[in-house]
């Protein structure tokens, strides 16, 4: 595992498939974000009480997490690719890396559900790099990455 630049070289990469959060979910962050922030900031200014402020940061934060979730949607450049050797996961904070991983330093995977969206979770020693179903605006492609990397994993650890 090691964080790369996109390859130059696009032979080595197999598929490649769409990495977004889904418009819903991001406009919900939004809302909730902008709401909190503005209803809190109003109770605070009334009521002149810290935890209300510290309340209206968090939401503020929250809001900031949409507006960059909607940056990253609107440019479009993530990516997660599958090669011969590994999987390069896209790094959300800057896409022009990402977190290459080869199949044969994968020590475990595991699903989880949480609030109804299933995420991939694949293990390398004690890292742990998460792959959720929401962020992939095709149907389809978050089955198709796992089947993909479950059959390569049966292929190198025999």
């Amino acid at each position: 595992m090691n964080l790369s630049p996109i390859p130059s070289n696009s032979s080595q990469i197999e598929k490649q498939y769409i990495y977004r959060n889904s418009w819903s979910q991001t406009l919900g962050t939004l809302a909730v974000g902008g709401i909190g922030t503005l209803g809190m900031s109003w109770l605070a200014l009334s009521k002149s009480l810290l935890w209300l402020w510290v309340l209206a940061a968090l939401f503020l934060v929250t809001f900031l997490l949409g507006v960059w979730i909607s940056i990253v949607n609107i440019q479009g450049k993530l990516r997660l690719m599958i090669s011969k050797d590994g999987i390069y996961i896209p790094v959300i904070w800057n896409s022009q890396n990402h977190i290459f991983v080869r199949f044969t330093e994968i020590t475990g995977v595991e699903f989880m559900e949480v609030q109804r969206n299933m995420i991939f979770e694949i293990t390398v020693g004690s890292k742990k790099y998460p792959i959720t179903k929401s962020w992939f605006p095709i149907e389809g492609d978050f089955q198709e990455i796992v089947d993909t990397i479950k059959a390569r994993l049966s292929t190198y650890l025999k």
